[in-house]
């Protein structure tokens, strides 16, 4: 196996290597520079992502724009080629004699560099008639799109209303035939904790995409965000499916030890139990291992996720042949911009006798190179874009993790190169020392006591309503026990403690400690 795997990536490198022109562009694009310039230095990186983070909070105020530009970038272990133009900036806007007429030409100066050279990279632009343009693009070019509008995590019931209505606008146009859509975007006060309540809000919103897409012959894939939200993700997309969606796919990440796994064995089952109506899968690496592992970090819990590439790089090698050797019952793509994954997917194919056009490779909208691209089209294999498109400064999460994904020191789209040492180097097989391994580093499963801290979001200060009742603080007169967290109704893995139903308890509010609970009725 691994010398086809090798056989098929060199032919994609050959193939890629032809198109000069194609990789030309590249070269020239302006996001290459300032890419280039993230990786030249990881301090410069941090400074430069942590500040584009914040322009969604402070793009109508110029001066605060500038002021932070100075704050973050004017430091002296910052690269001098961003350090001096944020230095002067300023400095010079501190002048009153120039404040006034310097802040805002700065200012705009600064996002027309984050949206022009570099959101607009991986971003189809803000309207639906941006969006049209390139997938009408691509699709001359013979390259599927699946449209993503911009946003995570809506704010109020406005965002959601807004959000549903851009998708039927989208489907309306006739130009799309294929949505990405993400759960949390679909009901504001979206949780695990208010399991049922969260679930009933987001399939009402997402019936009413899914009925008009089926009048035009639309598919969806539903995101998968955090692990936070996992379980209640996959729980809504078997659901829709048992009440007669059809043309319905699921993100599943590979960076999740054993549960991947036993995720895409509950779809496959599914699909093997309703013949004829084949769920959709999209195997990816996962895009939010950095939010997964901070967030384990800053609760002192392990993180039930991989933390070596080469442990995630063989998990999707290892799904995608389960997904090949049941293509009968679901529908399979495969999300990665690793060549030496791509050719590991279609060895598999060749050995298990699967056509290259029975399942397709999907890729980030401005992450692949084009040239790439083109050579699996000539190779015969179907591509897809996700083309995500909305406003670009509230779309700024989605673009600091691309800019992370292209600069990481792991990153394969960072080590693509055409020299013959690099591509041995790039097609060889992921490889983990045993004694290193996830698996023999995960911790145990924790004793409930232990877990009952990480309900984290709905632990705060001031606590929203959930589930049909209401938050009842309880006076603090005791500690709470193990074995009283032995009763509590809900889920537990290494990661966190998931209270679910009417009458869950929730424990340890950093403000009231251990010593008192809060019960939804």
């Amino acid at each position: 196996m691994e010398e086809l795997i090798r056989e098929i990536g060199w032919e994609i490198f050959r193939r890629s290597k032809r198109h000069y022109g194609l990789r030309f562009q590249r070269a020239l694009h302006p996001s290459e520079w300032f890419i280039r310039l993230l990786d030249r230095d990881e301090w410069t990186k941090v400074k430069i992502l942590q500040y584009t983070h914040t322009l969604p909070f402070i793009q109508k105020n110029p001066r605060k724009i500038v002021s932070l530009l100075g704050e973050y970038l004017a430091d002296s272990r910052v690269l001098s080629a961003a350090r001096i133009p944020a230095f002067l900036a300023d400095r010079l806007c501190r002048i009153p004699l120039f404040k006034r007429t310097f802040a805002p030409l700065f200012a705009a100066a600064v996002l027309g560099v984050v949206e022009g050279l570099v959101a607009r990279r991986f971003f189809a632009g803000e309207t639906v008639q941006e969006a049209l343009s390139v997938i009408r693009k691509l699709k001359r070019k013979g390259q599927g799109v699946t449209v993503d509008v911009l946003g995570e995590m809506a704010l109020c019931q406005e965002d959601t209303d807004r959000t549903i209505e851009e998708y039927l606008r989208l489907i309306g146009t006739g130009e799309a035939d294929s949505l990405s859509v993400k759960l949390t975007n679909l009901y504001s006060e979206f949780h695990p904790a208010a399991r049922e309540k969260t679930k009933s809000h987001v399939k009402a919103g997402l019936w009413k995409v899914l009925e008009k897409a089926s009048e035009k012959g639309v598919s969806i894939t539903i995101d998968m965000e955090q692990y936070l939200y996992k379980e209640i993700t996959l729980e809504v997309f078997l659901e829709l499916l048992e009440e007669g969606a059809r043309s319905l796919s699921l993100a599943i990440q590979c960076y999740i030890p054993g549960e991947t796994e036993r995720d895409l064995e509950r779809i496959v089952r599914w699909g093997k139990d309703h013949p004829g109506a084949r769920a959709g899968i999209r195997l990816v690496k996962g895009a939010n291992w950095d939010f997964d592992m901070a967030l384990a970090m800053r609760k002192g819990r392990p993180a039930p996720l991989y933390s070596e590439k080469a442990e995630t790089d063989l998990s999707f090698e290892r799904n995608a042949r389960t997904l090949l050797e049941n293509t009968d019952s679901v529908q399979a793509a495969f999300g990665t911009h690793n060549i030496r994954s791509m050719a590991a997917v279609m060895a598999w194919a060749r050995t298990l006798g699967v056509q290259r056009t029975a399942f397709e490779f999907q890729f980030l909208y401005g992450m692949i190179p084009q040239e790439v691209v083109s050579a699996l089209q000539e190779m015969g294999c179907r591509v897809r874009f996700y083309v995500p498109y909305g406003d670009l400064i509230t779309g700024l999460a989605y673009l600091v993790r691309r800019l992370l994904e292209n600069s990481a020191n792991g990153s394969f789209l960072r080590a693509l190169s055409y020299r013959r040492g690099s591509v041995e180097r790039l097609l060889t097989a992921p490889h983990v020392d045993p004694a290193d391994s996830g698996e023999g580093r995960r911790v145990p499963a924790c004793r409930p006591g232990r877990l009952s801290a990480a309900t984290s979001p709905i632990c705060r200060s001031k606590i929203r309503h959930i589930g049909e009742g209401f938050v009842r603080r309880h006076p603090p007169t005791r500690s709470l026990e193990d074995e009283d967290l032995e009763q509590l109704p809900g889920e537990r893995n290494e990661y966190f403690y998931i209270p679910r139903g009417k009458g869950i308890v929730i424990v340890e509010n950093p403000e009231i400690g251990r010593e008192g609970v809060e019960e939804v009725i």
